[in-house]
């Protein structure tokens, strides 16, 4: 009996994850909730159905299954996922504390770091975004779009000089090509700002410039 349990446990998780690659979320729920009566003390399988919801927009469900999980296996993962639902919801507060929650329970987890980032940014502090993307880099120095942030989030706050270091880091990176694309397309959605649209200008004219040069 056991083993037929198992194996039906398993067929079903295949086909969520079949659900899943082919984009189709309502039917990755419906699957999700079987699997869920199967086994409700899979903590797996509660995360994953509880994603299903936040993507068609069903927070309050996602946020319950988070907290089941939760109570079976507290993670980093679970809290960074509880945050992610909080911040769409604007809870921004609420937030930033299970971010800093999934960071006490794994220190070194660098979507929680960079996500959290984002919610201080939503709730209009600058200055705590820059303080965490200052200390992923110390820990991630590679990581690009960090670093891109940050050298965008002290030029919104009026250090240029400070800001323009970080790009000219991610011009000097290996995949040169991709984060000059990616820079650019960030510093567009604030185009509006003259400083910013001078460097926007700035960039494009070196890009020209190499491409002439190879």
């Amino acid at each position: 009996m056991f083993e037929l349990l198992l194996a039906n446990k398993h067929k079903l998780n295949d086909l969520f994850k079949a659900a899943l690659e082919k984009g189709d979320s309502n039917k990755a729920l419906k699957i999700g909730r079987k699997l869920i009566k199967k086994d409700n003390n899979d903590y797996n399988n509660l995360n994953n159905v509880a994603m299903v919801h936040f993507r068609l927009g069903f927070y309050e469900h996602a946020i319950n299954y988070l907290l089941k999980a939760n109570i079976v296996q507290e993670t980093a993962c679970h809290w960074e996922n509880i945050a992610q639902v909080q911040q769409a919801q604007k809870n921004y507060q609420r937030a930033i504390k299970s971010y800093n929650k999934a960071l006490e329970i794994e220190p070194r987890k660098m979507s929680a770091w960079y996500l959290l980032a984002q919610c201080y940014k939503s709730n209009k502090d600058l200055k705590s975004a820059c303080s965490v993307l200052t200390k992923l880099i110390l820990v991630y120095p590679d990581n690009i779009e960090a670093r891109i942030d940050l050298g965008l989030y002290l030029l919104l706050q009026g250090k240029v000089d400070k800001g323009k270091k970080h790009f000219e880091w991610v011009l000097s990176s290996q995949d040169k090509k991709n984060a000059r694309e990616f820079m650019l397309s960030k510093l567009n959605e604030y185009r509006y700002k003259p400083y910013i649209k001078e460097l926007i200008f700035y960039y494009k004219e070196l890009t020209c410039i190499e491409k002439s040069l190879t």
